[in-house]
């Protein structure tokens, strides 16, 4: 069940039934519970449960709309926007219908769950043309987009808001429509109701506080305004210390309200913001081992080399010693070129133990902590599994594996223990002391030295002497990229092995509560290492196709798609379609092409990023064929 399946209530054309005022949503995988206010009825599939006004919606009925037609409806609910989390359920809530919308309680929290409102606005396809006031949340989150949301100081947003509800009254009774959602349903003058969203994460002084008295006393459905404002003077939700959401109209909780933490918020902004703008270099690795010599941080070659062998690990005319004799193509050889093959030699020489630690990987019996992040998170190790939580002491190790400096027991309460609650010193030493006995001993060689450190021999906790599937990763493909350039035909085994090493999405099926240090601003792996893995795969695709390999071309591309599963990059779907091309599959390539489209929320090729199009456009000239709605 998708939030758009509950945004489809009604058909435009069906004036025959009332149109209904939407009170909050509960979705689950399965289902949706829709909550009205007054006695409006809905017509099938929806089945009345529970008390009056409530309706039930299984996932698999079909609604009264096609999803091609409603596509092109205007969406009668546009602020509809989640707010919080019960186990698999999620609820929503009208934010017109509530007008103006007090919130107290914890005010981090309270901040947290506006930033999430506005990024829920900002990326919602049914909310694209819902105009969101910021105040007192910082200038970062704007970037997510720039034509929707917009920084303002109160005073000059209220006014922004007044006059709003001032002109949609009039416009309700110049069309004589009973409320906004009503316009919108029936599309009459479907540009007058489009809604404006006011986000204030202060508290208002007291003659702010009267106008928004004021605007709150008008009738909700007829303003296309709605107001979330941090009040704790007579606030109507409350979110407590525990990040639990309290609503008086919503009793079937506990709910945990949704968060985006400042860093986050910035995070993602950055991630997602305006695509006009020039794309980021990637910086340069932060690991310090030598083998992160010479590779930036996604696990690319540097442009520049680093420091280079001695010269008598080369040969007297530049070239690594195996690299001539490596490169037995078919027909004459083409000549290496030099600069190619001395990279090489520099790539291995920083990294000589790469083939003797993918074989370690592989072993049965773990000879050091290994930690796998390109997936579900899980731990090997030589020490001892904890018979008690062992998914909290994997947590811990990999904390420490992506922490590769160590921490301080400040800074470890801070991400491991996040709400604030006193921690005791000796709950802090039982979780590394746990993580520790599962991570063994064997550093060095030595069977005595742990391989997480201890505060009697150190000032911080560090993992060492370990390895990381993301390591490994970047490193495969930092002598992949090397030996393609220098005609290395184990380049393709490099790359090949690379993706081998992905298990599903990275970051995946995290214990409930836990790696909420994973929105540190430096920790976003979830949200960057899938990117990574993207261009990884599409420079597997481009030597596969050159070589007129399909098999492991469509290989590749398939292993970018496991762990895409929102469809956030085009990547991966013209790279299919590219493949597609080259066996003239012609159904296949306008599938793949649908499929793009579809997740973008776009009706032609034109309106995808120059990238995406220049692939669309030159494989499908007319455009992919789509079924009539």
């Amino acid at each position: 069940m998708t939030a758009d399946q509950v945004l489809d209530l009604q058909h435009p054309g069906r004036s025959d039934i009332a149109v209904p005022v939407l009170r909050s949503a509960r979705l689950t995988a399965s289902d949706a519970l829709i909550t009205l206010v007054g006695t409006t009825s809905l017509p099938a599939p929806f089945v009345a449960v529970g008390e009056e006004g409530e309706w039930g919606l299984d996932a698999d009925d079909p609604l009264l709309v096609p999803a091609e037609e409603a596509a092109g409806c205007c969406a009668p609910f546009p602020t509809l926007v989640s707010i919080a989390t019960a186990d698999d359920r999620t609820l929503m809530i009208d934010l017109e219908q509530r007008g103006v919308l007090r919130i107290g309680g914890n005010h981090a929290r309270c901040v947290a769950l506006l930033r999430h409102l506005a990024a829920e606005l900002a990326t919602s396809r049914t909310a694209e043309d819902t105009e969101v006031l910021l105040v007192g949340l910082g200038d970062e989150l704007a970037a997510l987009n720039p034509d929707q949301l917009l920084v303002s100081d109160l005073d000059t947003a209220l006014t922004e808001i007044e006059h709003r509800a001032t002109t949609t009254g009039a416009a309700i009774q110049r069309h004589q429509v009973a409320s906004v959602v009503e316009g919108r349903v029936h599309n009459i003058a479907a540009d007058s109701w489009l809604p404006t969203v006011l986000l204030v994460g202060h508290e208002p002084d007291d003659d702010q506080r009267a106008r928004l008295d004021g605007l709150g006393a008008t009738d909700p459905g007829t303003t296309a305004v709605a107001v979330v404002v941090v009040d704790p003077v007579d606030p109507q939700v409350h979110i407590g210390d525990d990040g639990v959401l309290d609503l008086p109209d919503i009793d079937d909780g506990p709910w945990q309200a949704a968060q985006l933490t400042e860093n986050a918020g910035t995070h993602l902004a950055a991630i997602l913001g305006s695509t006009a703008a020039p794309a980021v270099p990637v910086g340069p690795a932060t690991a310090t081992e030598p083998w992160a010599a010479g590779l930036n941080e996604d696990g690319s070659l540097a442009t520049a080399p680093a420091d280079p062998p001695d010269d008598d690990e080369l040969d007297d005319d530049g070239r690594a010693s195996d690299v001539g004799a490596a490169i037995a193509p078919p027909g004459p050889p083409e000549p290496v070129d030099p600069a190619a093959a001395r990279r090489l030699a520099i790539v291995d020489h920083q990294d000589p133990n790469l083939d003797d630690d993918l074989a370690a990987w592989h072993e049965c019996t773990p000879p050091v902590p290994m930690i796998a992040i390109l997936g579900e998170p899980t731990v090997r190790a030589p020490g001892t599994i904890p018979p008690t939580r062992p998914s909290w002491f994997a947590e811990v190790l990999v904390y420490l594996s992506l922490h590769p400096a160590g921490v301080t027991s400040a800074k470890a309460v801070t991400d491991l223990w996040p709400d604030g609650h006193r921690i005791s010193p000796a709950t802090i030493r039982h979780a590394f002391y746990g993580a520790r006995r599962w991570a063994g001993r064997g550093l060095g060689g030595n069977p005595q030295a742990s391989f997480v450190s201890d505060m009697q021999t150190d000032n911080t906790y560090r993992l060492r002497g370990h390895l990381l599937d993301w390591d490994l990763y970047r490193r495969l493909r930092k002598r992949g990229q090397a030996r393609h350039e220098a005609r290395h035909p184990g380049a393709l085994g490099d790359y090949e092995a690379a993706l081998a090493l992905i298990r599903g999405p990275v970051l995946s099926a995290l214990r409930p509560g836990g790696y909420t240090w994973l929105n540190n601003h430096d920790q976003r792996h979830d949200l960057q290492i899938p990117g990574f893995i993207v261009d990884t795969a599409h420079e597997l695709v481009d030597i596969a196709l050159g070589i007129g390999d399909t098999v492991l071309a469509r290989r590749a591309a398939e292993r970018a798609r496991m762990i895409d599963i929102d469809v956030a990059f085009d990547r991966p779907l013209t790279d299919l379609m590219r493949i597609a091309h080259a066996e003239d599959n012609r159904s296949e390539m306008e599938l793949y092409a649908a499929v793009l489209l579809d997740a973008r929320g776009f009706d032609v090729p034109e309106e995808l990023s120059p990238d995406s199009f220049a692939v669309l456009n030159d494989l499908l000239p007319a455009g992919p064929r789509r079924p009539r709605p």
